[in-house]
């Protein structure tokens, strides 16, 4: 299994999301820091970093 940056994004958006879940002061500021980090996440995708995608592109 290959964790990569987008991986650790999403865990931590499942984890705010789960911490939203029990809160209850702020839940809607929690709920919208999940939404940041699950964008954040499907936008790093896109993204072609890292010496992988440095390397294929070279070749």
């Amino acid at each position: 299994m290959n964790i990569g940056l987008r991986s650790i994004v999403m865990i931590a958006a499942v984890v705010v999301f789960v911490v939203a879940i029990f809160v209850d002061k702020n839940q809607l500021k929690w709920i919208a820091a999940g939404l940041a980090l699950f964008s954040g996440a499907f936008a790093l995708g896109g993204v072609n970093t890292g010496v992988g995608a440095r390397l294929r592109r070279r070749l």
